[in-house]
């Protein structure tokens, strides 16, 4: 009984024992590792965000290897990851002496890390002899056993998680269930991390885009306000020249207010060269600078110190941001018109200096390129302006000095022929008597010399007539215009020239009707008008020819016209055939005597009744020459018509 008690008691005892035996060196440990692992997932929950920056996922992935280095203290931890462009890289490890480090510059090509497979691979290097690089380093850096376990195929990532032991006695795959756990955690944070800095990449990517499309919106817009300003400021010179073409020196005036008010400026003016004293001259009408002798100062081109014969010489524009305390600028001419801030553009226009144009404000640092910008582009359409300003000036010139020449033609030649006219008189007086007999008889051949001598006293004197007529109608000499009947007035034409047309073998011939009204004329210019006309048809009028006078009513007008069948008149001779002293080119003119005054004296005469005149005729085939007169009023007509039958009646 003894013995039986003694055996079932020492069953007993090697049972407990073999129970805290299986206790301690399995189920501790396992329950230990359940704890920690436990703990391990509590602690990479707390890091579970998503990081924004590669740094602070490697700073969770560092706490992480910490973690798992605490809780295997003879081990080293390491996180591999796969760049597509360099190869295997260092991301992330712990537990490695500092001297043994591995750098994350070095890259690993191929190996083992690239031939791993899915489900991880364990081996002990002492027993490697392998060329790969990254074992080879392993191996020297101590580690004995190692463990490798792939990450992030399924999702497109690649990388590796690596843990390695310093001692034959720790075995490194122990810590591959923490590796799982951090592997599971890992492959999401590194997925979700990477589509995170992709779509940040991209945000800064499009605010990059956004930014430059802005910047380039508002270069835009701010090039669209100064073309506007520039277009706004052209349309107001353009709209001045248009509404005030007679007058330049308005537009002059209204382009100086007008580019003041596009740039804000204080002052405008326009220094123009007079090329006679060789100075830039301020013209009357500057903006915001007083009308006197001292503020529309004159600068010599000579004086090399002044900022506007700088600039008109080079023609570069100038700018500067306080002209009174600018050494380039003559302080004296700035204090003159209280200016600061100076902008100064030469006029250039084909090439031809004409000026230039200051443009100020009373205030320093107040321009901008924008401003100089504005006023060059200006200035270019303004310089037409400032020719037409110049042109404008030089013709007003042109034409006192041809007026005072005109007039002094004029006097002297009413001075001459009135002088002329006198003795004239006397010589065709005495002329007229001598052949008559009266002064005794005449040989033969001294009656031929006297006939051709009164001949030419009589060509001279029409010739003064005509001139005496001309001066009188260029000093607007006064028409008496009176209700005129044209039918009478041509009828007694007609036969005062009879007398030269049967002379000379012309057919002269009168179509009016009974029914012309009266027109309103001065009868004796209006006759000299007809006389010259006829006279004119039957002297280029050959013999057995005919001219023949018109008149017939047009409503308001009457229109007469003298009809030859004469010489005729060129194309080239046709344009200029009313100007004074023309005569026809070509031999066949030379033959006709006469001064070209007659069809200019006729165009005046016509034209100061309110008419018109012209010509109808080609070479060889005659000439048709036209005028028309104004109809007498109504009223008037019927009066004068009334007496004028009277008259015809008591006459009859």
């Amino acid at each position: 009984m003894t013995e039986l008690a003694l055996w079932i008691l020492s069953l007993v005892v090697v049972g407990m024992c073999l129970y805290w035996i299986f206790r301690f060196h399995w189920f501790l440990p396992l329950e230990t590792s359940w704890d920690h692992a436990r703990e391990f997932t509590k602690e990479l929950s707390e890091y579970a965000r998503v990081p924004y920056t590669r740094e602070i996922l490697l700073e969770i992935i560092q706490k992480a290897l910490m973690g798992l280095h605490r809780l295997f203290p003879r081990c080293a931890f390491w996180v591999f990851e796969r760049e597509l462009e360099t190869g295997w890289k260092i991301f992330s490890q712990v537990g490695m002496p500092y001297q043994s480090r591995l750098t994350p510059l070095v890259t690993f090509q191929g190996g083992s890390l690239e031939s791993l497979g899915k489900e991880g691979a364990s081996m002990v290097l002492e027993e490697q002899n392998s060329s790969d690089p990254l074992l080879k380093l392993l191996k020297e850096t101590g580690i004995r056993s190692l463990c490798l376990i792939p990450w992030g195929v399924e999702e497109g990532l690649r990388g590796v998680l690596g843990v390695g032991s310093f001692s034959r006695k720790v075995d490194p795959r122990r810590a591959g269930f923490f590796l799982e756990i951090l592997k599971t955690y890992l492959t999401p944070v590194f997925f979700a991390a990477h589509g995170l800095w992709d779509l940040r990449r991209e945000e800064e990517h499009l605010k990059g885009e956004i930014s430059v499309a802005m910047q380039e919106l508002s270069e835009s817009n701010q090039q669209l306000i100064r073309r506007s300003r520039e277009r706004r400021a052209l349309y107001e010179v353009a709209s001045a020249i248009e509404t005030q073409p007679q007058n330049p020196e308005a537009s002059l005036v209204a382009t100086v207010n007008i580019v003041a008010r596009a740039v804000e400026a204080d002052v405008c003016a326009f220094l123009l060269l007079n090329e006679e004293d060789q100075e830039l001259v301020t013209q009357p009408g500057a903006y915001g600078v007083e009308q006197d002798e001292i503020s529309l100062y004159r600068i010599p081109l000579s004086n090399a110190d002044s900022t506007s014969v700088r600039v008109f010489l080079s023609g570069e524009p100038f700018m500067t941001e306080d002209a009174q305390s600018d050494p380039r600028v003559l302080r004296r001419y700035a204090e003159l018109w209280k200016i600061h801030s100076l902008i100064v553009v030469p006029l250039t226009l084909e090439g031809r200096r004409l000026g230039v144009l200051r443009v100020a404000s009373h205030h320093a640092h107040f321009f901008t390129q924008d401003h100089l910008d504005l006023v060059v582009h200006v200035v270019k359409e303004a310089a037409v302006i400032v020719e037409g300003v110049l042109l404008s000036r030089r013709l007003s010139q042109t034409a006192d000095e041809l007026s005072q020449l005109n007039r002094l033609k004029d006097e002297f030649v009413s001075t001459v022929s009135h002088e002329l006219k006198t003795p004239l008189t006397a010589i065709r007086g005495f002329l007229s008597v001598i052949l008559q007999g009266e002064a005794g008889p005449l040989t033969h051949q001294q009656e031929r010399f006297l006939t051709i001598a009164q001949s030419a006293s009589e060509r001279l004197y029409h010739l003064i007539s005509d001139l005496l007529d001309v001066s009188r109608l260029d000093n607007r000499v006064e028409m008496e215009i009176v209700p005129t009947a044209l039918e009478s007035l041509l009828r007694s034409s007609v036969e005062s020239a009879g007398v030269q047309a049967k002379e000379k073998g012309v057919n002269l011939e009168l179509e009016v009707p009974e029914d012309i009204p009266l027109v309103s004329a001065d009868p004796k210019w209006i006759r000299q008008v007809v006389d010259n006309l006829i006279s004119n048809g039957i002297k280029f009028t050959p013999g057995s020819g005919a001219v023949r006078v018109q008149a017939v009513s047009k409503g308001d007008a009457v229109l007469v016209c003298v009809r030859d069948t004469g010489v005729g008149i060129s194309a080239e001779d046709k344009p200029r055939i009313f100007e004074k002293f023309y005569r026809g080119k070509g031999p066949r003119n030379a033959i006709f005597p006469g001064s070209g005054l007659g069809l200019a004296i006729c165009k005046s005469i016509v034209e100061k009744h309110g008419g018109h005149i012209w010509v109808e005729s080609e070479l060889d085939q005659g000439s048709q020459f036209f005028f028309t007169l104004p109809a007498a009023p109504q009223e008037s007509a019927s009066v004068n018509g009334g007496q004028a039958q009277d008259k015809n009646m008591v006459s009859g």
